[in-house]
């Protein structure tokens, strides 16, 4: 029954048939043509798949490699946790592995999925591409994100800084800003009182 069913399917569609057989000639041809010569043999390459993956400019044909595709890719996951966009994956993400922590000081679960996992890894390539805009502070992390122009603080300076300011590791940018206006209303009212 299963071998009328494919001649069946051959018969209504040929065009499906030629296009099946047919679209992965030209893949054998190019696999071939850059690396076996005209022998159809699996050993031996003509080319670097490194010097394939260089832009045309450079000599190359401009194929870009999968890991690369990859890590940007993971990279833009990343940026949409920190968007916050509409995403559900992103709010289930929030809710369940960031739960109000910072995202960039997270250790690496042992029992966690190989996504997570491999997002948690790329963290030191992508935090160089994502900058904080302060606003009201309530969801930038003072030491770990990238909000002054030096970069994160705590991987510039290290734990001596902790220690130095007396602030949490886990702070955030509002925390500062609330212990700053409170000073401020304590050196007002010392003021009227003089």
């Amino acid at each position: 029954m299963g071998k009328r069913k494919g001649k069946e399917s051959v018969k209504k569609s040929p065009a499906a048939f030629i296009v099946g057989v047919l679209g992965s000639f030209p893949m054998l041809i190019f696999r071939a043509f850059l690396w076996t010569g005209s022998e159809m043999k699996s050993t031996g390459s003509k080319l670097k798949w490194s010097s394939v993956c260089m832009p045309k400019n450079e000599g190359g044909l401009g194929i870009r490699r999968i890991a690369d595709i990859n890590i940007a890719a993971a990279m833009k996951h990343i940026w949409q946790l920190f968007q916050q966009a509409g995403s559900l994956w992103v709010a289930w993400a929030h809710l369940y592995l960031i739960k109000d922590k910072c995202f960039w000081s997270l250790p690496i679960p042992s029992d966690c999925s190989w996504t997570w996992r491999q997002l948690l890894k790329i963290r030191d390539k992508t935090r160089p591409f994502i900058k904080h805009i302060i606003g009201n502070g309530e969801s930038t992390f003072l030491w770990h994100d990238h909000w002054h122009p030096l970069g994160p603080l705590f991987p510039r300076f290290g734990s001596r800084v902790l220690i130095d300011a007396a602030i949490p590791s886990n702070a955030k940018f509002e925390q500062l800003i609330t212990m700053e206006e409170r000073k401020g209303a304590r050196g007002r009212d010392g003021e009227q009182l003089e």
